[in-house]
C-alpha cells in the first residue's frame, strides 16, 4: 500500500491512489486493457516525480538488468534464443527504471489491479533502446507519439480533402482571372468562363476538351462591329439553365447570351436578349426537378440594386417567342422593352431595391418564393426579399457588408463572408446576431459553400487558402493553402466575383477554386460512401505483407502505396500509420529483427530502411545494391548481420554493430560466390547454421551461414534463357521487366519455360530432432509443393498439387510451433490447412507421392493471399494472412473468422463471442451461464411474489367487509395484465399454474444484454410491493372499501384505484349529430343496431388532450370491448 510522504506534500504532487483503492482503473482485469489509454493528468504528474526522484541503489550494477521476457522471446520461437546485440551500454543513472522498479512505480500510482504481462508489455514498447532500461525522456517520447498518432487517425476520418490539388493552367484565358465556374451535370462537364469571354470546356477530370469565343467575336460581321468599340465588355456572371439545357451569360454590354449545351460536341449561341436597363452582375436560375416542364425562373441583379425576375412558362419547348432562325442565319436578338410581346412563354417582374449597391449575389428560395441576395452596404448587407412583396423581409446589417453567401435549406444555415475575415453561420430567420462566427482567415473571404451531406462549410480566402469549418462543434478541420504557381512572392492574385464552385454529379464530389488564369480540384473524401464503409480495407491499396511482433502483441502491415501500419494484434486497433516509406516505391519485403523493436523493409527500387516500430523513426538506410527489387529480408543474429537478397541475384550482408550510422555500406563479398543465373525470388533460414536460396529459374541452393559457402544444390540449374546466356557471357545482368509474382494475371509458367520458386520454408522442429532422411524444407512451384531432404542421400522425397485449379500458384507458406500443420494461401484467396506431421518424414515411404490430409479449408480472401503467419497468444495458435484485396485477417487455425484489420469494431483475443464468427463452445457456454442466472433470478422472484401472496392472504382474512366471492386484484392478476392484456376469467383461471419462468422467456427469444438487461419478475415484483403499500395507506385513510359499489356489475379487471370517490353509475347516451374527428376514431362494440349511431366508446391516443367521455352502459363491458 501506498503512502503519501513529506517530501512529496511539499512538492504538491497529487495525492497516491491507494493500492487496494483504485477507482476509475478497475477495469484493469481486462487482458485488451493497454495502460497508455488509462493513463490520465494526475498519473502523468506522480510518473514524473518518480522518475525525477528515483536513485539506483549501490547493490545494483548494470549486469543485473535484463530484457524482459516477452523481448527475448520476439526472435523465431523454433530457434534458440541468442542475447541480443543491438543492446546499447548505456551507463546506469539516475531515473533509469528497470522492469521490476518501474512495475513498483505503476502499482503505486494507479492500483494493483494492473496484471504483470501488462506492465510487461507497456514496458518493451518504452523501451526503444533496448536495454532493459526506461527512464522519463522514453516515457514521454512514445506518450506524446501514442497522443499524436491517435489524434491523426481521428482527424484522418474527419479530413474532407486527403489528396493534394491538381491545379491546371487555362491557357485560353490570356492571363486574364476566371469569372466564374459552371458544373454541367448531364453530360458531365465542367466550364470556365473568364473576364475576357473565354469559354473551356473541360472533362470531370480536369482535361482541357475546346474552347470558345464569345462577346459576339465568332463570325466576322460580329468582329467588325468589335472592332469599332473602344471597350470591351467584360464578363459578369453564368448560370446553367439544367432543365432546358442553355447556359446564360451577363456582361457589361447590358445584354445575356443563351448558348445551346444540349450536346458535348460544339456549343453554339442561340439567343440574345439585349437592351437591359442596367448590367447584370448577378444569375440564378430555379426549376422544379420534379416536373422539369413547368414554370421555371431566371433572376438577375444589377448594378443599381434592382432585382429582375424572368417567369419562363414553357422552358422546355422554347423561352422566348421567336422561331428558330434558318440555317446560316445570324443568332436571334430580342430587344428586352419587348419581352410584353412575349407573354405566351415568358414574363418579367422588377423588384426595386432602396440602396444603389450592386448585387454581389442572389438565390430564389422555393419553400417561400423569397429571394436572397448580398451587397456591400453596411445596412443592407443581406436581404431576404419575397419576390411578391406580400411577405415581411428580413435584413441583417454588417458594417463591411457581405460578399458572398451560401444557404441549405435542410440545415436552415446560411453562411456569409465579408472582408472582415469572419465567415458567420445565421439562421435565416434571426437577423439580430449569428449563431457562430468562425475566424480563422488571415484576408478577405472572398467565397463560402455549404455541404449539406457532410454538415461542413468551405470557405475561401485572397490568400488562396481553403478552409474546412464543421457546422456542429464550430471548429477548423482542414486548412489548405492552394499553391498556385503564380502566387509567390508575397503578391496576391487577381479573382473573378465567382471563384470557387461545387460539382454535383460527379463522385466523389469536388471543389474547385480559381486564382488568375489557374483552375484547382480539390476531391473530397469516400467517407461516406456505403460501398466503402461496408467493406472494411486495411490500407488503401493491396498489401504486400503481414508480420506478428511477439515483443510488443502488435501486427505490421505494409502495402504497395509505401505505407505501413502497425495494429494491436489482440484488439485490432491501428496503433500507427506512416506513409511514404519508400517514396513512391511499392514495398516488396519485409520483417522484423530478433528483439522486435526494428522493421526492415525492401522496395521495388532496390532501396531498404530500418525503422523504429515504436515511433516510426528511420534508423538506417541499407545501401542497394542494385536498383532493382528485393524479395528476401533475413536478421542472422549469429553474425549480427541482416541478409538481402532479390533481383540482383547477389546475396548481400549488412554489418548491423553500429547502431548510430545512418548508412550501412553492402557487403556483395559472398565467400561462396553468386551462384544464381537468374533473379531470387525467396530465402529461408534454419537458424543456426543454414540458408535456402531459390531463383526464377528454379534452382534451389543450401548454404552454410558461417562460413557462407555452399552446402548443397538441391536442384541443378535448368536450361537458361537466351537472356541469361547472355547475362553470363557479358557479365551484364539481361532481365525482363515482369512484375512481382503477385501481380502476374497468369501464374502458371509458359510452355518451354521453368517453375519459378515463389517461396521457400524450413521445419526447424525436424531439423532439431536430427531426422536426417525427412523433409525439412518445403518449396513452391506453380502451385505444387515439394518437399526436400537437406541431410539426405535423396534430395526430392515428396510432392503434391496444393491447389484446385492448375494455373494457380502458392505465395504464401507457414507452419504451427511443432510443425505438425501446414498452412497454404494461394492466389485465388484460399487458405488450406494440411496435416504434415508424418508426410515425408521417411523417404522410402509410398504416401509421399500422395497429398496429405486436409485438416480445414476456406475462402479467405477474394484475391491473392500474399503472406501468411501463425502465432501463439494465450496458449492458442492464430493465423495471419494479407491479401492483395486490401485486407488483413486473423483467424483460427479451423477457420473461424476473428476480424478484419482495418474494422470498425474491435474484438478482444481472449474473449471468443467479439469475435466475427464466434466458436460454438463460446455461445454455449455463453448461454449455459445466461441460462443460470435467469434461473436464479427467477427463483428470487418466485420467493418474492410468494411472501406477496402471503401478506396479501393475511390481509384478505382481516378484512371483514369483502364477501368470499369478491377477490381484489393480486399480484398474479396484474403480472397477467402486464404480460398478456385483459383476459377473461376462464382464460386466466387457466394460466394461473403457469410458471414465473415461462412469463419472463414469453417476452423474446433472445437473451438481452446483460449491460440493459432488467429481469421482468424483479419489475413486477417492485410494482406489487408499490401497489400493496398503496393499497394499505388507503385502507387505512378509508377504514375500508365498499366493494358492492366498486365491482356493482361483477368482478371486472379495469376498476379504478379511485373507485372510493367514485359516484353512481348512470347511462349517458350521445347526441346523433355529434361532432366525429378522425383523431378519435369510434367503435361501436354493442350488438344493439339502435346504439351504433348513439352509443360507443372511443379509443384516445396518449397525445390525445380530449376531456373525458361520460362512463357507459356496463353491459357494453363484454370480452371483446377495447378498454384500452
Amino acid at each position: 500500500m501506498a503512502t503519501k510522504s513529506k517530501k512529496t506534500r511539499k512538492k504538491g504532487i497529487a495525492r497516491i491512489t491507494l493500492a487496494g483503492q483504485p477507482k476509475k482503473h478497475s477495469n484493469f482485469h481486462q487482458d485488451d486493457v493497454r495502460i497508455e489509454e488509462e493513463l490520465e493528468r494526475h498519473h502523468l504528474e506522480q510518473l514524473m516525480y518518480w522518475f525525477h526522484v528515483h536513485q539506483p541503489t549501490s547493490s545494483e550494477d548494470d549486469s543485473d538488468r535484463r530484457l524482459s521476457p516477452s523481448a527475448a522471446a520476439a526472435a523465431s520461437p523454433f530457434s534458440i534464443v541468442a542475447p541480443s546485440f543491438r543492446q546499447r551500454t548505456r551507463r546506469r543513472r539516475a531515473g533509469m527504471l528497470t522492469l521490476s522498479e518501474f512495475s513498483d512505480v505503476l502499482t503505486k500510482v494507479i492500483g494493483t489491479d494492473i496484471q504483470e504481462k501488462q506492465v510487461e508489455s507497456f514496458f518493451n514498447k518504452l523501451d526503444t533502446a533496448s536495454d532493459g532500461y526506461v527512464d522519463w525522456n522514453e516515457f514521454c517520447t512514445y506518450m506524446l507519439m501514442q497522443f499524436r498518432e491517435r489524434d491523426f487517425v481521428q482527424t484522418l476520418r474527419l479530413l474532407p480533402f486527403q489528396s493534394e490539388a491538381k491545379i491546371k493552367h487555362i491557357v485560353p484565358n490570356k492571363q486574364e482571372p476566371t469569372v466564374k465556374i459552371v458544373c454541367i451535370d448531364s453530360p458531365a462537364k465542367i466550364i470556365t468562363i473568364s473576364k475576357e469571354g473565354s469559354m473551356c470546356v473541360w472533362s470531370p477530370s480536369l482535361h482541357l476538351e475546346k474552347s470558345y469565343r464569345i462577346n459576339g467575336t465568332d463570325g466576322p460581321q460580329q468582329q467588325q462591329q468589335q472592332s469599332k468599340r473602344r471597350v470591351r465588355e467584360w464578363v459578369t456572371d453564368a448560370v446553367h439553365l439544367g432543365n432546358c439545357h442553355r447556359l446564360a451569360i451577363a456582361s457589361t454590354g447590358r445584354d445575356i447570351r443563351f448558348y445551346d449545351v444540349t450536346t458535348a460536341d460544339q456549343y453554339y449561341e442561340e439567343l440574345q436578349l439585349y437592351g437591359l436597363s442596367d448590367v447584370a452582375v448577378s444569375l440564378n436560375y430555379w426549376f422544379d426537378e420534379k416536373v422539369p416542364g413547368s414554370q421555371s425562373l431566371l433572376l438577375f441583379g444589377d448594378d443599381r440594386g434592382a432585382v429582375h425576375v424572368l417567369y419562363f412558362s414553357k422552358p422546355l419547348r422554347q423561352l422566348f417567342a421567336v422561331p428558330f432562325g434558318k440555317k446560316g442565319e445570324e443568332t436571334q436578338r430580342i430587344y428586352f422593352p419587348d419581352l410584353k410581346f412575349h407573354t405566351e412563354f415568358v414574363s418579367h417582374v422588377r423588384l426595386e431595391a432602396t440602396f444603389v449597391d450592386p448585387i454581389r449575389r442572389l438565390i430564389y428560395l422555393p419553400e417561400n418564393s423569397y429571394v436572397a441576395l448580398c451587397t456591400s452596404h453596411s445596412k443592407y448587407s443581406m436581404v431576404l426579399a419575397a419576390v411578391d412583396n406580400k411577405n415581411k423581409s428580413y435584413v441583417f446589417s454588417l458594417s463591411k457588408g457581405v460578399d458572398c453567401f451560401d444557404y441549405s435549406r435542410s440545415l436552415n444555415v446560411l453562411a456569409t463572408g465579408s472582408s472582415d475575415r469572419m465567415v458567420r453561420l445565421w439562421n435565416a430567420y434571426v437577423i439580430t446576431r449569428p449563431v457562430a462566427v468562425l475566424v480563422g482567415h488571415n484576408t478577405n473571404v472572398i467565397d463560402v459553400k455549404i455541404i449539406e451531406s457532410r454538415a461542413i462549410v468551405i470557405s475561401y480566402s485572397r490568400e488562396a487558402v481553403v478552409k474546412v469549418w464543421d457546422m456542429k462543434e464550430y471548429v477548423c478541420l482542414q486548412t489548405i493553402a492552394v499553391k498556385f504557381p503564380n502566387s509567390h512572392l508575397g503578391r496576391l492574385p487577381d479573382y473573378g466575383p465567382f471563384p470557387m464552385a461545387t460539382t454535383h454529379s460527379l463522385f466523389p464530389k469536388s471543389v474547385l477554386v480559381t486564382a488568375n488564369d489557374y483552375v484547382a480540384m480539390l476531391k473530397l473524401g469516400q467517407v461516406n460512401d456505403p460501398v466503402f464503409s461496408s467493406t472494411p480495407l486495411t490500407h488503401k491499396t493491396q498489401l504486400c505483407g503481414a508480420v506478428y511482433n511477439a515483443c510488443l502483441r502488435q501486427v505490421v502491415t505494409a502495402a504497395d502505396d509505401s505505407s505501413i501500419g502497425v495494429w494491436d494484434a489482440t484488439t485490432g486497433e491501428k496503433q500507427m500509420l506512416y506513409t511514404g516509406a519508400h517514396g513512391r516505391e511499392e514495398i516488396t519485403a519485409l520483417t522484423l529483427d530478433d528483439t522486435g523493436r526494428r522493421l526492415i523493409t525492401g522496395a521495388r527500387n532496390g532501396t531498404i530502411k530500418v525503422w523504429n516500430v515504436q515511433n516510426g523513426h528511420n534508423l538506417h538506410q541499407l545501401e542497394a545494391v542494385d536498383d532493382t527489387e528485393v524479395s528476401g529480408i533475413v536478421c542472422v543474429p549469429e553474425k549480427k548481420s541482416i541478409l538481402v537478397v532479390g533481383w540482383s541475384r547477389k546475396i548481400a550482408l549488412y554489418n548491423d554493430t553500429e547502431p548510430d550510422n545512418l548508412l550501412l555500406r553492402a557487403n556483395t563479398d559472398w565467400k561462396g560466390g553468386h551462384l544464381h543465373n537468374d533473379d531470387i525470388l525467396s530465402a529461408a533460414v534454419c537458424p543456426p547454421a543454414l540458408l535456402a536460396t531459390a531463383s526464377y529459374d528454379g534452382e534451389i541452393l543450401v548454404w552454410f551461414l558461417e562460413t557462407e559457402v555452399l552446402f548443397k544444390k538441391l536442384r541443378k540449374t535448368r536450361p537458361i534463357r537466351t537472356s541469361a546466356r547472355i547475362s553470363a557471357m557479358t557479365g551484364i545482368p539481361q532481365r525482363a521487366s515482369r512484375p512481382n509474382s503477385r501481380h502476374r494475371n497468369i501464374q502458371k509458367p509458359l510452355d518451354g519455360q521453368a517453375s519459378p520458386v515463389d517461396k521457400l520454408l524450413f521445419l526447424p522442429r525436424r531439423a532439431e530432432a536430427k531426422q536426417s532422411e525427412a523433409a525439412i524444407l518445403v518449396s513452391s512451384e506453380a502451385g505444387t509443393l515439394r518437399w526436400w531432404s537437406v541431410f539426405g542421400q535423396k534430395t526430392e522425397i515428396g510432392n503434391f498439387c496444393a491447389c484446385v485449379d492448375g494455373d494457380e500458384c502458392v505465395l504464401a507458406l507457414c507452419t504451427t510451433e511443432a510443425n505438425d500443420l501446414l498452412i497454404t494461401g494461394d492466389t485465388q484467396g484460399k487458405v488450406t490447412v494440411w496435416k504434415i506431421e508424418e508426410y515425408c518424414v521417411r523417404p522410402d515411404d509410398r504416401s509421399n507421392v500422395l497429398a496429405p490430409g486436409v485438416a480445414f479449408s476456406w475462402n479467405a480472401h477474394s484475391n491473392v493471399v500474399v503472406s501468411a503467419e501463425c502465432f501463439v497468444h494465450a496458449s492458442s495458435t492464430y493465423l495471419l494472412t494479407a491479401s492483395t484485396d486490401s485486407t488483413a485477417k486473423l483467424w483460427t487455425l479451423d477457420g473461424l473468422a476473428i476480424g478484419t484489420f482495418g474494422q470498425k469494431k474491435q474484438w478482444s483475443l481472449d474473449n471468443p463471442l467479439t469475435w466475427i464468427e464466434p466458436p460454438q463452445w463460446a455461445i454455449e457456454e455463453e448461454d449455459e451461464r445466461r441460462t443460470k442466472e435467469l434461473l436464479f433470478q427467477s427463483r428470487e422472484n418466485k420467493e418474492i411474489e410468494e411472501d406477496v401472496d402471503q401478506e396479501n392472504a393475511d390481509e384478505n382474512v382481516d378484512d371483514k367487509s369483502q364477501p368470499d366471492n369478491d377477490i381484489p386484484l393480486n399480484h398474479r392478476k396484474l403480472n397477467r395484465l402486464l404480460s398478456f392484456g385483459p383476459e377473461t376469467s376462464k382464460n386466466a383461471a387457466q394460466k394461473e399454474s403457469s410458471s414465473v419462468r415461462s412469463k419472463t422467456f414469453a417476452f423474446g427469444s433472445k437473451v438481452p444484454n446483460h449491460n440493459t438487461r432488467v429481469s421482468l419478475g424483479t419489475r413486477v415484483a417492485g410494482q406489487m410491493e408499490r401497489l400493496r403499500q398503496d393499497r394499505q395507506g388507503r385502507r387505512r385513510f378509508m377504514e375500508g372499501i365498499d366493494f358492492s359499489r366498486t365491482n356493482r356489475y361483477g368482478t371486472l379487471q379495469c376498476c379504478a384505484y379511485q373507485a372510493v370517490n367514485m359516484p353512481e353509475l348512470e347511462e349517458v347516451k350521445n347526441p346523433e349529430k355529434m361532432f366525429q374527428s378522425s383523431q378519435f376514431p369510434f367503435k361501436t362494440t354493442s350488438n344493439d343496431p339502435s346504439l351504433n349511431s348513439k352509443t360507443a366508446i372511443v379509443k384516445v391516443g396518449p397525445r390525445s388532450t380530449a376531456p373525458p367521455m361520460p362512463r357507459q352502459d356496463p353491459a357494453l363491458c363484454n370480452k371483446d370491448t377495447d378498454l384500452s
